[in-house]
Order: C-alpha cells, then structure tokens, then sequence
C-alpha cells in the first residue's frame, strides 16, 4: 500500500530546505504537489557541517548526483537504521535511495548536486511497459557508486540546465523512462535492458519554451561554470 502522506515532495524547494541550499533549479513533470518525475539542482558555497531536517516520506526514489566529487566526510547519513556516507571522491557520483525509509543526514558545502525525482508511478509505468513487477522488496540502495548509465544521462542534459533553458515535457518524460527502466534493471535486479530508449536522449537537449519550472537563486558565485 502506498504512503497517503500530505508532506512535500522530494523536489524543489523541499530538497533545497532540506539541503540549506540557497541555490536551485527544478523541472518538475505532472502535477508540481504530485510530480511523477522531477530534476533539481542544488548548489551551494562553504558552509560547516550540520544536520538537515528529516527526508519527508513519499512512494518515490531518490537519485543524487554529485557534479563535483564529494569528499569523504562530507555527507554522512543514517538510512534504515545504518550508517553510510562517502567512501571516495568521484566525478558524478550516484546515490540511489528509497525516500519510504527512515533517514537522518549531515552535510557541509560547498557542494553541486543534481537529483532526479522517480515517483512510483513512473515506475509502475516503465515496469509495465517491460512486463516488469516493481517489487520494493527487492530494491538495493547505493551511496556515491559509478553508474555509468546515470552518469550519461546527466552529461546529456547538464549543458541545457548549466544555462539555465528549460527541459521540455516531451524530455522529462524520455528521461524519466530511461532512468526508471535503468533503475529496474541494476538496482531492482530486474531482466531487461533499458538501451532502446537510450536513442531517445538525443532530444533532450532541444528545451522549448513551454516548460515549467522553478528557480531560486541568491547572490552566490558558481563555482563550477558548465
């Protein structure tokens, strides 16, 4: 049964409080209170070490990637009852984590983060379409791994979000179809192969002007010009 929950979703302005981010940017696809999928970049200067309010549960998972390597000791958590964080510093790290379990987390800056939102009935969605069940008992997390798939993914878009265009409805949605059909595949440990819908990608980096999103931007340098 899924989680009726009336807390914010993971995404936007809730992954910036959460953070201490002042800076964000986010592409939500569906409804902006109930999105099925949704990217948000958050980014910050220095700032110490500090304990960020609690994960709000949702039917979504969560993947985090770090733009820039994310040294060893600056993001630490509690996620189910265990102890994780990062074991070495890596371009375009991957974190994947159920936002159905419990999580406390600390964090310091400066940091630049792209995370993609994959609520489940996009994942409901994509398994159908790969006559795939999505079994959430068989979902394994991860925490600052290589993930070459995620990683492409985000290459493909990062110049369009770096200046700052929108994703259109029609990219969000191809997006959110490969990651979810990757994430079913590696971290469902479902059969299948998300490669047919990787041609796809290639529109992703013509936005139209009739996205949505938000934004929130103060007076910060970037310290990592795409």
């Amino acid at each position: 049964m899924g989680l009726r929950s009336e807390s914010p979703r993971m995404f936007g302005p809730t992954l910036a409080q959460v953070f201490s981010a002042p800076d964000y940017d986010c592409r939500p696809q569906g409804a902006q209170e109930k999105p099925e999928f949704g990217v948000t970049r958050l980014r910050s200067g220095p700032m110490p070490m500090g304990k960020a309010p609690a994960y709000p549960a949702d039917d979504a998972l969560l993947i985090c990637v770090s733009l820039t390597p994310t040294a060893v000791g600056q993001w630490r958590a509690v996620y189910d009852g265990r102890e994780v964080g990062v074991t070495r510093a890596i371009p375009f790290a991957t974190t994947v984590l159920d936002l159905r379990q419990s999580m406390e987390m600390w964090v310091r800056g400066p940091f630049d983060y792209l995370h993609y939102y994959l609520g489940d009935p996009l994942l409901q969605r994509v398994g159908a379409d790969n006559g795939v069940t999505v079994a959430y008992s068989d979902f394994r997390d991860a925490f600052f791994i290589e993930d070459l798939v995620v990683a492409q993914v985000t290459r493909s878009i990062l110049s369009t979000i770096g200046r700052g265009e929108p994703l259109d409805m029609l990219a969000l949605d191809q997006i959110g179809m490969v990651l979810g059909a990757h994430v079913l595949q590696r971290y469902f440990g479902a059969a299948g192969a998300p490669g047919r819908m990787m041609a796809h990608l290639a529109c992703c980096r013509r936005p139209r002007p009739n996205a949505k999103g938000c934004r929130r931007s103060r007076e910060q340098p970037d310290r990592s010009p795409l």
